[in-house]
C-alpha cells in the first residue's frame, strides 16, 4: 500500500494537488529539520524528496541529472536546481563519472538516506493508520483499485 502511495505522491506535482498534514506528519518533518544543523533544509518539499529519494534508492548506481530529471519527470535545468538546493543541504551529493568526466551523477548521503527512511516511516504507518478501519478483503479491493489508478493517472497526465 505504501507503493501506491508514494505513486500517488509522484503524480501530485503533475497534478496540482497537496495532502494535507497531520500531527504525526508534522512531527517526521521537525525530526526532519532537526538532521539539519542550521534547521529547515533548503528545497524542504518532502514529496519532492520523497520521490527524489526513491529514485536514488532503486538505482543501482549513483543516476545521472538526466535519468533524474526523466526519472522526476522535470526538465534537467529544474532536475539541476532542485540537485543545487539538496547539496547546499547536505542530502545529496555530485560525483563524477569514472567513465565519462562530462557525467555528473548524483547520489544520497548519509543524511539524504536518513531523510528519505524517516518520510517512508511517516507515510507507511500514515497509510496504515488509515487502513486500520479496512478488512483484509477490503483493503486487498482498495489496493487493486488503487493501483489501477495510479496507472491510469500516469498514462493520462
Amino acid at each position: 500500500m505504501a507503493e501506491i502511495a508514494r505513486g500517488m505522491m509522484r503524480l501530485m506535482p503533475r497534478l496540482k494537488s497537496t495532502m494535507g498534514e497531520d500531527d504525526e506528519f508534522t512531527a517526521a518533518r521537525e525530526k526532519l529539520y532537526a538532521l539539519h544543523a542550521g534547521g529547515k533544509p533548503e528545497g524542504g518539499d518532502f514529496g519532492l524528496f520523497l520521490n527524489l529519494g526513491e529514485a536514488l534508492t532503486a538505482a543501482d548506481e549513483p543516476m545521472t541529472m538526466g535519468d533524474l530529471s526523466r526519472t522526476l519527470c522535470v526538465p534537467l535545468s529544474t532536475a539541476t536546481r532542485i540537485v543545487d538546493l539538496l547539496v547546499k543541504s547536505e542530502s545529496v551529493m555530485r560525483l563524477n563519472d569514472p567513465d565519462d568526466r562530462r557525467v555528473v551523477r548524483v547520489a544520497l548521503t548519509g543524511t539524504g538516506k536518513a531523510m528519505y527512511r524517516a518520510i517512508d516511516s511517516a507515510l507507511q504507518r500514515r497509510v496504515e493508520r488509515m487502513l486500520r478501519p479496512f478488512t483484509p478483503d477490503e483493503r486487498e479491493t482498495l489496493i487493486t483499485l488503487l493501483r489501477k489508478l495510479v496507472v491510469s493517472l500516469e498514462e493520462s497526465v
